[in-house]
């Protein structure tokens, strides 16, 4: 049973690297902070086209992790996460918080901001956003991003 396991590991770890080989955007993707290779390369696959994303809010926005908002003539609160994005997105960069709060002095600022004021579990959802719209192209999709035919 565990050599059966073992090999299947083995297996998986082959394929993460053969996809993580060569690929530009997953270089990238990993430059962000907490996004390894497995992440990098789960990201990468899951949007596959960043190009319908023309900012890093809307990229956010598309991983679910922006708070739903109710409004109402000048009053407006935000509510739970409006989870309408992809989950394998959201729980990538929900479980990336962690490795990246060690990594990153400025993300841990933040992630112990918001933990004083709203708990641990608000501040990983809020970090993970922030992480997603860094992780985002500014003005535009980088070339990189568009999957080539192989």
């Amino acid at each position: 049973m565990v050599e059966v396991m073992n090999a299947r590991i083995g297996s998986t770890e082959d394929l993460i690297r053969d996809l993580a080989a060569d690929d530009e955007a997953v270089g990238w993707l990993k430059s962000v902070p907490g996004i390894g290779k497995f992440f990098s390369v789960l990201v990468r696959y899951e949007v596959d086209d960043i190009t319908p994303f023309r900012s890093p809010k809307k990229f956010a926005s598309y991983t679910g992790l922006l708070p739903s908002t109710y409004a109402s003539g000048s009053r407006q609160e935000h509510g739970r996460l409006t989870k309408q994005g992809n989950k394998h997105l959201r729980w990538a960069l929900v479980e990336a918080v962690t490795p990246a709060v060690v990594k990153s002095p400025w993300l841990r600022r933040y992630y112990e901001r918001i933990k004083r004021r709203r708990g641990a579990k608000d501040a990983r959802s809020a970090t993970a956003r922030k992480m997603a719209e860094r992780g985002a192209p500014r003005g535009g999709p980088p070339p990189v991003m568009e999957q080539s035919n192989q």
